[in-house]
This record gives C-alpha cells, structure tokens and sequence, in this order.
C-alpha cells in the first residue's frame, strides 16, 4: 500500500543498536513535499511546523530516475530542498529511495514499475544496472551524508517481483553492491530493506519466505516492513482481531523468520474512514495507532515506525488512492484527528 507518487549482516554495526526510547524510533511522511500543493491544505512547512517536536524523524519518497535525468546529471534541487528544511528544523532524516515504485493510482489499481533511468539497462541482474545503481546510491549517500540517518532501497519489491520474476533473480545479484556502495560512502548511515508482508502470506509464508531468506543475510542494517495491519487475514475480517495481542503475534512472527536483524516499520497507516462505506473509524485508526506504538514501546526488535503519512490529500481527479484514502493524521481540511492526539502524547511520553 506504498504511495504511488507520480509525480542481516548477521551482526549490527555499532550505530544500529535499538533506539534507546519510544520516541527516537516514531517518524512520518510529511506530506505535502512541497509548498503551494492545491492537493493539500497546507504546504511543506507549514507540516514540518505541525510536526516539529512530535516526531523523531522525517522519511521523505524520491525515486532514481527522477534525480539522474541524463547519464551522470543529476536533479537534486526538490530533495535537497526537502531534506535541508527537515534537518534545519531539526529532525533525523530517512530517504525512501525508489528503485522501484509501487502503489495505488487514483483508480485503487496496483501499479509497480521500475524507476530505473531509462538510458540505463532495465536487466537488474545485468552488469550495467549494477554498476549504475551502486554509483547512483553511493551519489545519494555521498551528498546526505551527516543528514541522513537511514536509506531505504525499493519500495515494496517482493510486490513487483511476484509479477516479474525474473528481476528477481537479478536483483539479488545486485542488492549487495548497492548497499555497500551506501556503506563505503556514508558509513554512519544505516540500509533498510523495503518489503511488504501482505496479509495474504498470513496463512502461507512460503511465498514470503523466499524474500526473508535473502535480506535476513543480506548486507543492509534492518529488515524494513510497509505493514498495514488493516487487512483481513490480520484482524479477522469483523474486527474481533483487531486487537494488540494479534499485532503482537503478527509482528513477532514475522521477526521469528530473520531474527539476526531488528525490523523496522517503515511504513504502516490505518484509515480514519472506511473505504467502502465513507464511515468515520477514527476510533479504529487511533486504537491501531495505540496499539502500535505500545508495541514499539516494548519490543527492542522493533527499530523504528514510520506512519504514512501527515496530512491527507483532497479528493481531486488524478490525485492517487494512497494520498486520499485518510491515512494521515490529519484531515483534508488540515484539521487534527483524533489519533494526532494519542500520538503526540506518546511522542511526549505520557
């Protein structure tokens, strides 16, 4: 349920250690990404304001084909514009660098493609794609380096490598050298995986488990999850599971397949409105979000949550599923929801 934006080592590195407290490990997208968005009801740092004191860190979304524009030129100017104002107003910094872009569009399809410049071979497993990749992320950590605390490589991959199976094959010859390419360039910053456990594995992990065996000895630092615990093979589909026992049991299960690495949220949501009938469960967002930080709370394994995202977008034509479905914690009007709330009084520890 990533956002279609269109616009284990077996040991740590002595950095990667379990955040000391709940809040060093609570992060959000901020969204908008920039002032003067109409999808929005507040620009970028007007958000930032919003969130300032209330969260440890700011993920930001960007994509490789859209920073290396021609082979070796680079756009940098939006995300260097992002990255500056968060870490001027003092927050740590994670990049969601997309090698792949996965999400719903404004009609709610899936879509998954590759975010590989497209002067640059589209064969993962090829010579020329591992050698670009590598060079383009160490670019990335090279230029955030003492900004950035985390780099995330993907974007929910094993959804598009269930329909593409053959990059697959080729990307796992080639995640290594990205990640030590970050690591050589930067190596206070710590690689996070990006895959998704659908709720349809709940009952069959042998499809995850493919996935698990490669990043659990993998050479990034964290084993990154997009977790949405609104789906029905998780709660039980009438909501006598939704509960924080489940979640407990979810989340340790899921740990239990590469136990040598912490997890990391890095990006989890519920809605405030039910996306059939339009009713208001913001009661259910805001237990979800309880249950979720309580977790955090305990649980050591569990390096970080990042929910997605802060403000919702209007419901506009063209404007993708993801950014209106109500997953922020605040209303397409900018109005605060009742999770805003509970979330800010975790952040300060009551």
């Amino acid at each position: 349920m990533s956002a279609l934006v269109l616009g284990v080592f077996l040991t740590f590195p002595a950095s990667a250690t379990a955040a000391d407290t709940l809040q060093d490990k609570m992060g959000v997208y901020v969204t908008p990404w920039t002032d003067g968005d109409s999808r929005f009801p507040v620009g970028y740092s007007d958000a930032l304001k919003a969130l300032h004191g209330h969260a440890s860190t700011v993920w930001i979304l960007e994509n490789w084909a859209a920073i290396e524009t021609a082979p070796g030129q680079f756009e940098w100017d939006a995300l260097d514009a992002q990255v500056n104002r968060a870490v001027d107003a003092g927050f740590n910094l994670g990049l969601r660098i997309q090698i792949i872009l996965s999400g719903n569009n404004a009609q709610k399809r899936w879509v998954g493609v590759p975010r590989i410049p497209r002067f640059y071979s589209q064969n993962m497993g090829s010579q020329q794609f591992r050698e670009k990749a590598a060079a383009f992320y160490s670019q990335v950590a090279q230029r955030y380096k003492g900004k950035a605390r985390y780099i995330a490589v993907g974007n929910s991959v094993n959804k598009f490598f269930e329909k593409n199976h053959a990059q697959w094959v080729g990307f796992q010859q080639s995640y290594n050298a990205i990640v030590d390419a970050i690591h050589q360039a930067a190596p206070k910053i710590l690689v996070v995986a990006d895959v998704s456990p659908e709720g349809k594995y709940l009952p069959n992990q042998q499809p995850l488990k493919k996935y698990v065996d490669f990043f659990a000895h993998s050479h990034d630092d964290m084993f990154g999850l997009v977790f949405y615990f609104i789906v029905a093979e998780y709660y039980g589909g009438d909501f006598r599971n939704f509960n924080i026992a489940t979640l407990r049991k979810v989340l340790d299960s899921l740990h239990s397949m590469a136990p040598q690495k912490k997890l990391f949220i890095i990006e989890t949501a519920c809605f405030s409105k039910h996306p059939k009938t339009g009713a208001d469960i913001s009661g259910v967002q805001t237990n979800y979000l309880d249950m979720l930080l309580t977790i955090a709370k305990e649980k050591d394994y569990l390096a970080g949550v990042c929910w997605w995202q802060l403000y919702d977008a209007k419901d506009l034509p063209g404007v993708a599923w993801d950014l209106k479905a109500t997953f922020g914690l605040f209303d397409s009007s900018g109005q605060p929801k009742p999770a805003w709330n509970k979330w800010i009084l975790a952040y300060a520890g009551e």
